[in-house]
């Protein structure tokens, strides 16, 4: 009986422990004034440094969850543009779960974009509000410029 306790114990110590989406953030690294700026202009780099981050969608989705939407740059997106996001979550729907409909049909939205399809009709395919589909066209488009940015860069 006392081997299985001390098996149990040294097992239980020499497991590594789960790591945190937090501990993998970009942002862990940066200045978190950063994430607070005054005004929207001055918000672009830290929206920068989130949409460089791997576990964006975790922290848009927590930040969401939580109403998280009257301060800061959290997820890639400005506390107006979280509050956006939160009026488009449809009946019944968790709020971060409208951002998610949106990221997981970036190519379908836009290529109806492209097609000249209203985004209001978008919106009704996809079950979110119309704000939802223009933060996430906003954003979709931030991505883009980003990444012309970092293939720049290594060129």
């Amino acid at each position: 009986m006392t081997t299985e306790i001390s098996l149990a114990i040294t097992s239980a110590a020499d497991t590594p422990r789960d790591v945190r989406w937090e501990e993998l953030a970009s942002c862990s690294t940066v200045d978190p004034e950063l994430f607070f700026p005054d005004n929207t202009r001055e918000s672009a780099e830290a929206v920068e440094v989130c949409m460089g981050c791997p576990v964006r969608q975790q922290c848009l989705e927590w930040a969401m969850e939580r109403g998280e939407n009257h301060f800061g740059v959290i997820g890639g997106l400005t506390a107006k543009e979280r509050r956006a996001l939160g009026r488009g979550k449809g009946p019944g729907r968790k709020a971060g779960e409208a951002a998610a409909i949106c990221q997981e049909a970036r190519a379908d939205i836009l290529r109806w974009r492209e097609e000249e399809m209203p985004m209001e009709q978008i919106a009704r395919r996809l079950g979110v509000a119309a704000k939802t589909v223009r933060v996430a066209l906003e954003k979709f488009a931030l991505e883009s410029k980003l990444g012309q940015q970092d293939m720049g860069a290594a060129a």
